[in-house]
């Protein structure tokens, strides 16, 4: 029972280690060193893969499949099963990213300027290999733990709190799947090439695929589930997220193909419309599900109205909440870390829709691809996290409120920092301070994930044992 009641915080403690250490680490190391005048060689290159692998697979992912093997289940009206299966699968997970972030970057450096001229750069690449498939072996594991869960679940209900989202979570984890055997594929590439990058357009279609196939849905699906409860929303209409998904699901598809066809096929205007369109699809896709579950704005009564009123008796009686929130304020401002995090999704939605359209018209973009791409990650996917690990992993692990309403707060100010931070320079480059703000950036958002990884720490840590006094001689 203790594996099933807590299997979310191995998954989470890990995600924030790859986060504090490859993710936002080599962050730093890679935005502050061009700065300090090194070059850019193939140690960089390697290093920008290995970064954003890590931020997608060890912190976005590891924290998603840590709360999905948690919450999941409970949607489905039963609790995980095989529990034990989730240490095998964390192990793998863990080694895998592990040795896909450190021998990367050792690729690069052992081989030298001659790419395939060192033994231990071969034999680094097929250590990549082996990543690839820990990677898949955990990802079967994963589905092996779930299939076993919804088959000996009761029957699908039409009420069930399943149904509304089960298209977003299929979405992603066949995302996961997918992008787990596309990194093996990728991984082989690698060896066969005796290369030290994957091939860039398959890389950024893997990390399209894991942020808009994997992470996005997950995270739409937690969203429709809990911020109504959390923050005292209206449930979004069943009936229009069903189109909501056909869509989004088109425009990855086009998006990806468009992706890959620019570089490999010599259909160039073909691509660039395909892409522009996925672009749009998607983009409008998420506009729409930001204006369906009522972020930030709140156009629509709270799901709460339609129920019975609480007799005056004995609400009068009842210690009053915060306004507009069911709780007491023993999460802190999570809700700041909510809504700012769905304004860098719309922004991000923006953007991609501006970027289609003038793909579709001109073959052309208007912003930096990725503008998009670090408003996604740094803005709407790490904010959420944020916010998120405070409000629901104190109550999976039997806690009544979070250590540090403070450090909430501190989380809130420096994520949005990072994200302002990474994303701005890209719109202006050539700015006096553009710099200087990208090189912090990796260091803001660090220090974010660390205030966030103390504040956990010390929400979980089981509460210490009081120094025994020493009896007090008796009167005789």
């Amino acid at each position: 029972m203790e594996n099933r009641q807590r299997v979310h915080e191995p998954f989470v403690f890990f995600a924030l280690f790859f986060a504090l250490t490859a993710g936002f680490g080599y962050a730093a190391v890679l935005v502050i060193a061009p700065a300090l005048g090194y070059s850019a060689g193939p140690w960089w290159l390697a290093t920008v893969q290995a970064h954003g692998y890590a931020q997608l697979f060890g912190w976005a992912g590891l924290f998603v499949l840590g709360v999905g093997l948690f919450f999941i289940p409970r949607l489905r009206g039963t609790v995980l099963a095989r529990p034990e299966l989730a240490s095998g699968a964390l192990a793998c997970f863990i080694l895998g990213i592990g040795l896909r972030v450190l021998l990367q970057p050792a690729v690069a450096i052992l081989a030298g300027p001659a790419v395939s001229g060192s033994a231990w750069a071969s034999v680094a690449r097929l250590g990549i290999v082996v990543s690839a498939l820990l990677q898949v072996a955990g990802t079967l594991l994963v589905i092996v733990m779930l299939t076993a869960t919804f088959r000996r679940a009761p029957p699908l209900g039409t009420q069930a709190p399943l149904r509304p989202v089960r298209g977003l979570l299929a979405l992603g984890l066949i995302s996961l799947a997918v992008s787990g055997l596309l990194n093996l594929l990728l991984a082989i590439d690698l060896v066969a090439r005796s290369g030290y990058t994957y091939l860039y357009a398959w890389d950024d279609a893997l990390t399209h695929l894991m942020i808009m196939g994997f992470i996005v849905p997950i995270s739409l699906a937690l969203s429709v589930r809990n911020l109504p409860l959390f923050m005292r929303l209206a449930f979004p209409p069943r009936r229009e997220l069903g189109p909501l998904l056909a869509v989004l699901v088109l425009g990855l598809i086009a998006r990806l193909i468009g992706g890959i066809e620019q570089t490999f096929f010599p259909l160039p205007a073909f691509a660039w419309q395909l892409t522009g369109l996925g672009q749009v699809l998607e983009g409008s896709a998420l506009l729409a599900f930001i204006w369906m579950i009522d972020i930030p704005l709140r156009r629509k009564h709270p799901w709460t109205e339609s129920r019975i009123p609480t007799p005056p008796d004995v609400a009068a009686a009842r210690k009053p909440t915060r306004k507009n929130y069911p709780d007491y304020g023993e999460y802190g401002r999570f809700e700041l870390l909510i809504i700012s995090a769905y304004l860098w999704l719309a922004f991000a939605a923006i953007i991609a829709v501006l970027n289609g359209g003038a793909e579709i018209v001109s073959a052309s973009v208007i912003f930096d691809p990725d503008v998009e791409r670090h408003a996604l990650t740094v803005g709407y996917i790490t904010l959420l996290i944020l916010g998120m690990a405070v409000r629901m992993l104190p109550g999976f692990s039997g806690k009544q409120k979070v250590a540090s309403t403070r450090l909430v707060l501190a989380t809130f100010c420096l994520g949005n920092l990072a994200a302002f931070l990474r994303v701005a320079p890209l719109l202006k480059p050539d700015l006096p301070l553009s710099s200087a703000g990208l090189a912090s950036s990796g260091v803001i958002g660090w220090l974010a994930v660390a205030a966030l990884a103390v504040n956990l720490w010390r929400t979980f840590r089981p509460p210490q044992a009081r120094k025994a006094r020493p009896a007090s001689p008796s009167s005789t």
